[in-house]
């Protein structure tokens, strides 16, 4: 929470950085402000931002560990970079299995459905791969 300009911690009030995800003290994860632009003035040059649709998500440089998804809807999410990849693997993992069994499936029986399918989702996987790759190469210095 900020108070007076500066951050404190959520759960015992301790004062901590402003880039400091994770009080030293309780170790409560404190997210609040993080993305806010007075405090990342100085790493400014070291994220990116990727707009889908709705969303914004911005990437911080390496010295940063988080990662911030802005909707248009006035919702701001912000995980860890050890959340992120765990989520991003296990849904890579995920749609490689169901293209997999969609492929199988359609070497087994020859519907065409099946190959649609396998398809679809091999694509969604590509894309996702893609994405996750982006989102973990760090930031180019911008150029003004």
């Amino acid at each position: 929470m900020m108070r007076n300009g500066e951050r404190h911690c959520v759960a015992c009030g301790v004062r901590i950085g402003p880039r400091d995800a994770i009080c030293s003290s309780c170790g409560a994860l404190n997210t609040r402000g993080l993305g806010d632009d007075e405090l990342d003035a100085a790493v400014a040059s070291a994220h990116k931002r990727f707009k889908l649709l709705w969303w914004t998500y911005t990437v911080r440089g390496t010295e940063m560990d988080y990662m911030q998804v802005d909707s248009a809807f006035g919702m701001r999410t912000t995980v860890t970079w050890g959340r992120w990849v765990l989520s991003n693997v296990l849904l890579i993992g995920f749609v490689s299995v169901v293209s997999i069994v969609l492929l199988a499936g359609w070497a087994s029986t020859g519907e065409s459905v099946a190959l649609g399918g396998a398809l679809l989702f091999a694509l969604l996987d590509l894309l996702a791969i893609g994405f996750f790759v982006w989102s973990m190469t760090p930031g180019r210095d911008a150029h003004r």
